[in-house]
């Protein structure tokens, strides 16, 4: 075990995330009488619930449109699910009366749109288990909300991929962030290559260098980006998660200052973290071979500022034909020229941006501006390098310069478009 893996396992025992506290309740009513009170604070509980609400199916299935309350140790969980994913949170709650462990559904878009509208910070909750009806008392307004019992019962369970030696690891949340946030972007949405809708994690080895790192991909054959995490963390097989449950996800990661648990079987992976558990599926299929696309060596490469280069394109993109959103690229000597072309309408635009490094003169390419903005604008450097072959068909690498230094950690792989 070298330093960095000591220090996680170290720091994970400090953080006493156990899974075992925070799986869902039984979902049985035999055992469950009489009346429930808690107090919870609004902010807490509306911050909670806006992180749900994302989880929930609002189409055709009266009860996933539902979260799911479970009462019981001072703390309320509820689960929301749109049954690709599942998210669960753990709140604490005051000045509980409870005889035993309470579970109830409530409509999750009607919740919040009563706890908006609440002004107090302090929200006092009684749900009477005989009957399944959750009171609301704020100020001299009471609310009662009907919890039907088939709902409750039918809710799907949160399947919990458990901790395992060889299928768990562990990352910093904001490192996890970084990398998911870089790579969720390029994924495709196309239901008939639905390997390209993932973000792939794997292992990788660079030819330069015997480490393993842990990679995360996304690809949507126009485009690609590979984040990469220097961590000795050997995978069992891949893992492809799906991109648009993921970037729900994200908004649930960002605030996350602890290390995240992660857990995963051939099914599902789950992420466990401060007090929360997201779990989500796992597409079966092979992701494509990307790795087979990066070009290794290529002779030429370009310095450029980021933003200048946003800005030209943002201002000549009308001037394009809309069929390709096509914008060609020219080296002038210290420069890069721009030019676009309406086919339709016989409008054209031109600027330049300077630029520097080793590149021949009069060499063009072309890109659709769509899939390079994507780039630049997801790309965290103000600088950027453009790494590129002789033949302009071929790939282009591009790579973030950060401190004046560019970075393997993140590589863009952008498609240029015919230029013959």
């Amino acid at each position: 075990m070298n330093a960095r893996q000591a220090f996680i396992f170290s720091s994970t025992e400090k953080m006493q995330l156990n899974f075992n506290t925070m799986k869902t309740i039984d979902q049985t009513f035999d055992e469950t009488i009489g009346l429930v009170k808690f107090q919870i604070e609004k902010k807490i509980l509306l911050n909670e619930l806006n992180h749900l609400k994302h989880f929930t199916h609002l189409q055709n299935d009266l009860i996933t449109q539902n979260l799911f309350f479970t009462v019981s140790n001072n703390k309320l969980q509820i689960i929301a699910t749109n049954l690709d994913s599942w998210l669960t949170s753990i709140i604490p709650i005051k000045n509980l009366s409870i005889e035993k462990t309470a579970i109830f559904t409530i409509d999750a878009k009607t919740l919040i749109k009563i706890i908006k509208t609440i002004k107090s910070n302090e929200l006092i909750f009684n749900y009477s288990i005989n009957d399944f009806k959750l009171q609301l008392a704020f100020e001299e307004t009471i609310i009662t909300m009907n919890c039907h019992e088939e709902q409750t019962a039918s809710f799907p369970q949160q399947p919990i991929a458990k901790q395992n030696d060889n299928c768990s690891f562990y990352l910093y949340s904001q490192e996890l962030f970084q990398a998911l946030k870089t790579t969720s972007f390029a994924a495709s949405n196309d239901d008939l290559r639905p390997a390209l809708n993932n973000i792939n994690i794997n292992n990788s080895n660079n030819d330069n260098d015997n480490d393993i790192k842990l990679t995360f991909a996304a690809t949507d054959a126009h485009k690609l980006v590979v984040y990469e995490i220097n961590n000795p963390i050997s995978l069992k097989h891949p893992l492809n998660v799906n991109a648009t449950e993921i970037t729900k996800f994200l908004n649930v990661l960002k605030k996350a200052n602890k290390l995240c648990m992660i857990n995963y079987n051939t099914e599902i992976i789950t992420f466990a973290f401060n007090n929360k558990i997201f779990t989500t599926s796992l597409f079966p299929g092979q992701f494509p071979n990307y790795q087979a696309v990066i070009p290794k060596n290529q002779s030429y490469k370009i310095r450029i500022d980021k933003n200048l280069l946003i800005n030209i394109i943002e201002r000549l993109k009308p001037l394009t034909t809309k069929k390709t959103n096509s914008v060609k690229f020219i080296t002038d000597n210290g420069r890069l020229n721009v030019f676009t072309f309406d086919e339709e309408t016989n409008n054209s635009g031109c600027d330049f941006i300077p630029i520097s490094g080793n590149f021949p003169n009069a060499y063009s390419f072309i890109f659709n501006y769509h899939y390079l903005l994507e780039i630049l604008k997801n790309c965290p450097s103000n600088f950027v390098m453009i790494y590129f072959s002789e033949d302009n068909n071929k790939p282009f690498i591009i790579k973030p310069i950060i401190n004046n230094e560019v970075t393997n950690k993140i590589t863009y792989l952008l498609m240029p478009m015919d230029n013959n």
